[in-house]
Formats: C-alpha cells, structure tokens, sequence
C-alpha cells in the first residue's frame, strides 16, 4: 500500500469513528430530553399515522397532536370508527378536547419504554388513553372509549 492510501484510510476511519461518537452524543442528549419530558409529564407528540379496527393503518397530516399538560390532556386525534350509543353532541367531537385526566403512575417496561395511563372524560365518552414512550422520543398511543372502536396512533415527541 502506497503512503498516501495508507493515508487515506486512516483518515475516512476517523471520520467514521468521530461520526458514530456524534451519533451516540447525540442519541444520549435525545435520551435526557426525553427522560425530562416524561419526568415533568409536560410533552407534545406529533402524530404520524394511525391503525384502526375496520379501516386499516393510514397516514395522518402533520395538523395532529397530544399534548400532556400535569393533569390537563389536549387531544386533537383524527377518529376512524363506530360509535356506540353516544349522546347527540352537535357536531361530533370525537377525539378533539381538552380535559382533566385521571392518571397512573409511570410504569418502566421492557427497553427503555416508560407507560402513562389516563382517563379522560368528555360530553360523548370517557376515554383511556394508553401513552408509551420510548427513550429515541417515539411514541405509541391507544385510545379505547366505552362507547368508541379502540384506535391507536404512532407518533414522535416534539422536543
């Protein structure tokens, strides 16, 4: 091997070392901001699809969100499904509201990801909302109404 590509390699490992050590950095900073926004139980989750029962997976605009507040919800879902015996709400409002929640503590699962129950009530239904969040900031969350086909949503903390 010549002198210059003997050269040449060492330096593209170098880079590659220095690339995956800002990698980790930054997967390590992500982490905290993460840990921090579930300890303070303040965050945002930008919502990127959904799964219903009867209508299949889809993708969703950018317009929805969750947002946790302490103990206030702000829910602005797209909603898919049958509704059972609701009372007439004009129009529906499905799952757009703000409300009160009644919480769970965090529970620590497998990986990393940390679970966040909450129970949330509205004039059309009471809602419990299942939030899992794990350590890179994605977020699943299932929604199951007493009157509601059970949906969920994947999306991502907006830090």
């Amino acid at each position: 091997m010549r002198p210059t590509t003997a050269c040449l390699v060492s330096v593209l490992l170098l880079v590659g070392c220095v690339s995956t050590a800002e990698r980790t950095q930054r997967r390590e900073a992500r982490a905290a901001q993460v840990a921090e926004a579930v300890a303070a139980s303040r965050f945002t989750v930008a919502i990127r699809s959904m799964q219903t029962q009867r209508y299949g997976s889809r993708s969703v605009t950018s317009d929805f969100f969750l947002t946790l507040r302490g103990d206030t919800l702000v829910s602005y879902l797209p909603y898919l499904g049958r509704a059972y015996a609701v009372p007439p709400v004009s129009p529906p409002q499905g799952l757009n509201f703000t409300a009160p929640v009644e919480r769970s503590p965090w529970q620590q699962l497998r990986h990393g990801i940390r679970r966040l129950e909450l129970k949330a009530s509205t004039d059309e239904d009471t809602y419990l909302y299942r939030i899992d969040i794990s350590p890179d900031g994605s977020v699943s969350i299932g929604v199951r109404g007493q009157a509601h086909d059970y949906i969920s949503f994947d999306g991502e903390l907006d830090l």
